[in-house]
């Protein structure tokens, strides 16, 4: 049986992706620069990982958006290829220790946040705002190696490695999917009949040229017909690339950990219905690792911490800074 279909959805839509357009206003600010040394490398010489971060005003545990966000921010910093930078565009700076980092930069969003009790839509409506700035910024850098990165997943050390090694970018089509609640991992594809990308939206890094990006939302570009904009959906990155004959390279080990079932997360708190929720809870915990060894060369690949937070003997109520650290 199809995954799908186990989880009572309805068949697919067709592949055309239209992403929402925001209000023609996009106020912003950079808080804080990436160093002259850090901004001016080649694109095609780095990698940036850019990270639409949700506002305070919609976050229901706003320490928690902060820690699940430095242990993200720590699985970057901790590359064994140091040819990176990090890009976030959010409406609050966190304090965080990791944001002083000179490879962070952040560029503050001033328009109106949606509230907290707005629906789904309006957080999409945000979320793709804040994307459009990264792409803007890389506009002006003259494209690059661009990953869009989930504010509370978790890298591979050895990925910027891979990825500055192909041509027009790397997919993500294998790793883990974490259920942080109940403090279970499990391998994907595994748990699931389906690689990880069609889950997870941490899973592409792509080669952008400048004019891949539009120059306004407002200009035609910004109505889909760019590379940047045919690339919003993440299940679907992969065909659009090859349609576009820039095919991406599959990266060969494990290479993203999706968090999961932290109530912090938007698509799967409050887009996904309450019964395919226990579905996927169900089957990370059916598939769950639990062997020493595997779970040891996980901690080697993406912080030992995660291994000491599957540990029975872990304290589900330490705080959170204890409980997700990723170094």
């Amino acid at each position: 049986m199809g995954l799908r279909r186990w989880l009572g959805l309805k068949k697919p839509r067709a592949k055309t992706c239209h992403v929402p357009l925001p209000p023609p206003h996009h106020a912003c600010r950079t808080i804080k620069s990436w160093p002259a040394h850090v901004a001016e490398l080649e694109g095609g010489s780095v990698v940036t990982f850019g990270i639409a971060l949700r506002s305070a005003r919609t976050s229901p545990d706003w320490r928690l958006t902060e820690g699940l966000l430095a242990a993200t921010l720590r699985s970057v910093l901790r590359q064994s290829d140091a040819r990176f930078r990090i890009l976030i565009c959010g409406h609050e700076i966190p304090d965080i220790p990791e944001i002083a980092d000179e490879r962070v930069e952040f560029i503050g969003a001033e328009w109106q946040p949606p509230g907290p009790e707005e629906a789904t839509s309006r957080f999409r409506v945000d979320y793709n705002r804040k994307r459009f700035v990264i792409g803007q910024r890389m506009r002006s850098l003259g494209g690059g190696f661009l990953m869009k990165l989930d504010s509370d997943d978790l890298l591979h050390r050895d990925l910027t490695g891979f990825i500055l090694s192909t041509p027009n970018g790397a997919i993500l089509d294998k790793g883990f999917m974490l259920d942080h609640g109940n403090r279970r991992i499990a391998a994907v594809p595994g748990a699931f009949d389906v690689d990880i990308d069609r889950f997870c939206g941490s899973t592409a890094a792509i080669r952008y040229r400048t004019e891949d990006f539009p120059e306004s939302w407002e200009s035609k570009g910004g109505r889909g017909t760019t590379l940047f904009n045919h690339t919003a959906a993440h299940g679907y990155v992969r065909g659009t690339m090859e349609e576009f004959r820039r095919p991406l390279a599959p990266v060969p080990f494990p290479a993203v950990i999706y968090r999961v079932n932290t109530s912090d997360n938007v698509s799967f708190t409050d887009q996904r219905q309450d019964e395919r929720r226990e579905k996927m809870l169900a089957a990370i915990g059916e598939n769950a690792i639990t062997d020493a060894e595997q779970l040891r060369q996980i901690g080697a690949a993406f912080g030992t911490a995660i291994v000491e937070m599957l540990s029975e003997a872990h304290d589900p109520t330490a705080p959170v800074f204890d409980e997700i650290p990723c170094s």
